[in-house]
């Protein structure tokens, strides 16, 4: 294996045991910031970060994007910031970090569909269907089970997988949409101008709810949690996982995610001493199951568009 094929592996792993440490951190700052306060200071942090970084990697001299392009940022970053971000903390409000962190172990089943489905550069093949459907079956073992909130903890956790589910949409989206873009740009200034573009995006919804966050009363973990999303979520994590794009193919970037939930159990349950019943482990062993078969389905010759997308980087 390639040296830069195998650095792209290992910011792919950095990248998924960071995010999975994040879920416990994010969850203490979720449930004492409003979602949508917690993501205009994570935004508006983030956002100045990235400015600075922009514009030290060489701003609007090395960044000069078409018009079509332009359009492909602003809907990517919808996707993979404001949505996915939005949703992600919304929904550990009510839920548990190991639940959030499974349902997040689903994004590979939906790159799948939509690198098959939309940008037609994989095919489906029976392995992968079968593996879709028994996640999918994961999935609903742990939405039922998430009517029982003694069962997975949190609040109100069939609410907040739900939302959870949103997020993961918005996450995929951003995978399987960003690649055609790393072609063509370097990951520095392109992360950089997604999360501007992302914090302009939210700043209407989060000053509308600004006014209703009391900041008198704020603990030092939901602080801790606040600075986690900015510099381990926001910053970190996007580099890392534009870096690896550069050289992987959106599903074997996007099968790391398995990592997230065993590492955000673990955490949680270290932190919190919370075990989940049983049957949220079964939900947990089909999501992965089915995300297992469908990232080791039987080698098939790439199709012309990733032949062509591989070898631009090599």
């Amino acid at each position: 294996m390639e040296r830069g094929i195998l650095k792209a592996h290992g910011a792919m792993l950095a990248q998924n045991i960071i995010l999975g440490l994040s879920y416990q951190f994010a969850s203490w700052a979720s449930v004492v910031f409003h979602p949508a306060v917690l993501l205009l200071l994570r935004s508006l942090l983030a956002g100045a970060f990235f400015l600075v970084v922009f514009s030290v990697a060489g701003g609007w001299r090395s960044f000069r994007p078409t018009r079509r392009d332009w359009w492909a940022i602003i809907i990517i970053s919808l996707f993979g910031i404001v949505t996915n971000q939005l949703f992600f903390v919304w929904g550990l409000r009510y839920t548990s970090p190991a639940s959030s962190s499974i349902l997040y172990a689903c994004t590979p089943m939906l790159v799948l569909f939509l690198a098959a489905g939309v940008q037609r550069i994989e095919r489906f093949s029976g392995r992968k269907v079968t593996g879709t459907l028994l996640a999918l079956c994961g999935v609903v073992v742990i939405i039922l089970l998430s009517r029982d909130a003694s069962a997975v903890g949190g609040s109100n956790p069939l609410l907040g997988n739900l939302l959870t589910l949103v997020a993961m949409a918005g996450w995929a989206g951003y995978i399987a949409f960003s690649r055609p873009l790393l072609q063509k740009y370097p990951p520095m200034i392109l992360t950089s101008v997604m999360m501007i573009v992302g914090a302009i995006g939210f700043l209407p919804v989060g000053l509308y709810f600004l006014p209703q966050q009391d900041f008198g009363h704020i603990p030092a973990n939901a602080w801790y949690g606040l600075f986690s999303l900015v510099v381990l979520n926001s910053a970190m994590a996007y580099f890392l996982i534009l870096y690896a794009m550069q050289r992987l193919t959106a599903s074997q970037a996007a099968v790391y995610i398995n990592l997230q939930p065993i590492v955000a159990t673990l955490f949680s349950i270290y932190m919190t001493g919370h075990w989940p019943k049983p049957i949220f482990y079964l939900g947990a062993l089909l999501i992965l199951g089915g995300i297992f078969i469908i990232n080791y389905a039987r080698s098939r010759p790439r199709l012309p568009q990733e032949q062509d997308s591989v070898r631009l980087r090599r």
